[in-house]
């Protein structure tokens, strides 16, 4: 049994996640050769058109919104006055709040540019011209771990969830048109293939529903669990490693201020590193030695010096690829 300062790793294979591009690559190429539209239903009656499946249909959807649409608001947008909805009824309130949302959709279409909820509404407009049902789910992103016992959390993200061949499929299109970078605070637009049709238990580990049901998973994770857990950076994805679902992210030192990785499976021909970090800067990113023993387990030993009492973060890295996000409580 591993102590609570061993992280544990089991072999993550990859290769799903290159034959799923491969698999639509026909449909990726094609999309990317596209005109300019200039209304959504225009896309989508192209989309209707050129492919013939709804999992093809879907992806081209995904491919032109990721590789189109530009993350962010801009000045005008961002100071532009709210809507106000009269209605009597709640059958008007929702005619009124369907007519909102079409106007959002158009104008975000328009410009080519938006935030999470505008890639989420675009998506599930073009499921719902080609008929394919879909559902836009609101939910949690974490910026960091801690226990959050008894706090209030307030959603901050949306994304999808897709009804395919009679089984409902997660897809974030905001995440996989590109990450933020914090260093000079710009979206970087960076394809990243993971956040198509994601795997459930792998898309929890970000993503936190509001309603536990679109998590889809069997056993629905906690909310404080789903907060003391690592942070999962987009390389750890890249990458040959699974973090076992019950390590916490709030690492706790041994007496001699050690702590102790085990893996179950780790690549040879990679190097495991980390750094230290304080809030407002990376540490030196150093070496861990990862030592084989016994048939399926691979052990390292990091040494924590006084330089973690400025800081209380640890990143792990795949040679120079952030993996891994946790916090030392001393």
């Amino acid at each position: 049994m591993l102590s609570k300062s061993k992280i544990v790793f089991s072999f993550f294979i990859l290769a799903s996640a290159i034959a799923m591009a491969q698999e639509f690559d026909h449909v990726d190429q094609r999309v990317k050769k596209y005109p300019y539209f200039g209304h959504i239903d225009d896309l989508a009656h192209r989309i209707q058109n050129d492919f013939g499946s709804d999992i093809e249909r879907v992806r081209a959807a995904f491919i032109w919104l990721t590789h189109n649409v530009a993350y962010g608001k801009t000045m005008d947008e961002l100071f532009a006055p709210k809507a106000t909805i009269i209605y009597y009824s709640e059958r008007g309130r929702q005619r009124q709040v369907k007519k909102l949302q079409r106007e959002k959709v158009n104008l975000a279409f328009k410009n080519k540019r938006g935030v999470c909820f505008d890639y989420s509404m675009m998506l599930k407009k073009l499921c719902d011209n080609f008929g394919i049902e879909s559902k836009m789910v609101r939910g949690i992103v974490k910026e960091e771990i801690r226990d959050i016992t008894g706090e209030k959390i307030y959603k901050n993200h949306a994304w999808n969830a897709v009804k395919l061949d009679n089984k409902w499929r997660l897809m974030d299109p905001t995440w996989a048109t590109g990450y933020w970078n914090e260093s000079d605070e710009t979206f970087v637009r960076s394809f990243n293939e993971h956040y198509f049709d994601t795997d459930p238990e792998k898309f929890i580990k970000d993503h936190f529903p509001a309603e536990s049901k679109w998590q889809l998973l069997e056993d629905p994770v906690a909310l404080n669990t789903f907060f003391t857990a690592p942070i999962f950076l987009p390389g750890y994805f890249e990458n040959k490693v699974v973090l076992s679902n019950d390590i916490s992210g709030l690492l706790a030192p041994s007496e001699n201020f050690e702590l102790v990785f085990a893996f179950e499976k780790f690549p040879q021909s990679t190097q495991l590193k980390y750094s230290i970090d304080t809030n407002q800067s990376t540490g030196r990113i150093r070496n861990v030695d990862v030592r084989k023993k016994g048939k399926q387990l691979y052990i390292s030993k990091l040494k924590l010096n006084g330089a973690l009492k400025q800081g209380q973060k640890l990143t792990l890295y795949i040679d120079k690829n952030p993996i891994l996000k946790f916090r030392v409580n001393q």
